[in-house]
């Protein structure tokens, strides 16, 4: 985020971000040394993708893909699933060069499915989990850890339980947090208060 937020600053536009970020993961797959510092080499590795999210997530594409007929996103975003769950069947993301291809695959079919449950009004729970993506980030390992020590306590170890319950309170206990924040009007748990309100405030 701060890579390109530098690169925005200097001018680059989002295909320009996205034509580094390809050649980056070029020099991933040629193994070409960048020291020893590893946060670059996961850069070079996940830059692409964060790139392609940028441009598709541009107002020109998402246009574009908001106009695709609802009948055809689900039938393709299905078929692009079983795609990718049949590469990794037989194994193909073990070749490097055929990383991207089938991450972009899995990519393509959740945005036609995501686009999909726009068309069709469904899915408004999984875009309120999207809106509130940074509260659920930084709160849900505290919030399941304790679910599942509570859970052990009294003796249910079933995987399955563990599992489901404990992913819904790690997404929905941060929920309330947040929603019981908004209600008492402390409103920076998450967010920082912005530099206008501090001054005023001082």
């Amino acid at each position: 985020s701060l890579a390109f937020y530098l690169g925005s600053k200097l001018g680059l536009t989002l295909q320009q971000l996205l034509w580094v970020a390809i050649a980056l993961y070029l020099a991933h797959v040629l193994k070409i040394n960048f020291g020893g510092w590893g946060m670059l080499y996961l850069f070079r590795r996940h830059a692409v993708y964060f790139a392609l999210g940028a441009v598709v997530g541009s107002n020109r594409i998402s246009s574009w893909l908001s106009n695709i007929k609802r009948s055809l996103l689900i039938p393709w975003g299905l078929f692009l699933l079983l795609t990718v769950a049949s590469l990794t069947k037989i194994q193909a993301a073990e070749y490097i060069a055929a990383v991207p291809p089938i991450a972009l695959i899995g990519t393509a079919a959740v945005i036609c499915l995501a686009f999909a449950f726009e068309k069709f009004q469904l899915g408004l729970w999984l875009k309120n989990w999207g809106r509130l993506t940074l509260q659920i980030y930084l709160a849900h390992t505290i919030a399941s850890a304790v679910f599942r020590t509570v859970l052990q306590k009294i003796g249910i170890d079933d995987p399955m339980i563990h599992l489901i319950l404990g992913t819904m309170v790690g997404i929905y206990v941060p929920i309330g947090l947040y929603r019981c924040c908004q209600q008492l009007g402390f409103k920076y748990l998450f967010t920082l208060p912005t530099t206008a309100r501090v001054v005023r405030n001082n």
